[in-house]
């Protein structure tokens, strides 16, 4: 995943941004239907925090039901059970997520930007390749002016993994610009550690190299906290740097710096279940004064089964 940029933000730039979005969310549900936000086994904890358990605990009452407190109400057992059976997991606005895809499921994300020079999105597939192990990732930006880069990176997952507190997936991507032709390598380096449960934290090292005339470098470098408020919504703080090239592409910085509060919602349609989410990146520092707006939605499909 890359990070782009733009300054004003437009109402013509953030309905261009909402069309492309929308049209995008209909390609996979056109395609299967089948589960965006993962599930797993109640005996399983996901990404984000350990899922509620049936087993009675003295704590919670006399049958152990999260909120059989007594004298207080117990949450219906339906509530109960959908709780047990989905969680919302953990996936960046801007900063990539340490984990990889569990084997057959494709994740399909869109994301979008707009500032006061345009907008630009998103779209990336992640395959996983025979096991959670190994990722694929393709990747196509546009903007106004069209289709503006190709990529494709892997990662390798080699600590940690789903319900795991540590996670560390190294990986390197290839990016094909459209309009100068100068082929961008990148190496990164995600990190995600669980500090609590319903609370993950995340970091994100990269580095560009561009290759032409004269070698060009990129940094990045990013970190976010994730708060399962819901067992259907993420609450989210990102904080990125960038020397080199900006979050949104047009506005011409060569050192940037944001903080992005958002929020991820799991949402229902049909045997989907759909990821949205918003978030309004805040410029500080180098980029004081500077806003915009960034939109997200993801979902994921089954293969291979």
């Amino acid at each position: 995943m890359t990070v782009h940029s733009h300054p004003r933000v437009s109402m013509r730039s953030v309905q261009a941004l909402l069309l492309a979005l929308l049209l995008s969310a209909a390609l996979p549900a056109a395609a299967q239907r089948a589960p965006a936000a993962r599930t797993a086994p109640p005996s399983s904890p996901s990404r984000a925090g350990s899922r509620l358990s049936s087993a009675p605990d003295p704590r919670l009452g006399l049958r152990g039901a999260p909120g059989a407190v007594p004298g207080l109400p117990a949450r219906p057992a339906a509530a109960r059970k959908e709780d047990e059976e989905f969680q919302i997991e953990v996936s960046g606005l801007w900063v990539e997520e340490a984990y990889n895809q569990e084997a057959g499921v494709l994740q399909q994300t869109v994301r979008g930007a707009a500032g006061e020079d345009g907008w630009t999105v998103e779209v990336e597939q992640e395959w996983p390749i025979l096991s959670e192990r190994h990722q694929l990732s393709l990747e196509v930006e546009a903007g106004g002016d069209g289709v503006e880069a190709v990529g494709a990176g892997y990662r390798l997952l080699v600590l940690g993994g789903d319900d795991e507190p540590l996670t560390l997936s190294p990986g390197i991507a290839v990016e094909y610009p459209m309009d100068s032709g100068d082929v961008e390598f990148q190496a990164l380096l995600p990190l995600a550690v669980q500090v609590a449960e319903n609370w993950t934290a995340n970091a994100l090292g990269a580095v560009n190299l561009t290759v032409e005339e004269e070698e060009k470098r990129e940094w990045f470098a990013g970190g976010s906290l994730f708060w399962r408020a819901r067992p259907y919504a993420n609450l989210i703080v990102e904080a990125v740097y960038t020397r080199g090239d900006s979050p949104f592409p047009g506005d011409g910085q060569v050192e940037s710096a944001y903080v992005l509060p958002g929020v991820q919602v799991a949402v229902p349609v049909g045997g989907l279940h759909l990821v949205p989410g918003v978030g309004v990146p805040v410029g500080f520092g180098p980029s004081r004064g500077r806003a915009g707006v960034m939109l997200y939605l993801s979902t994921e499909v089954g293969f291979g089964r």
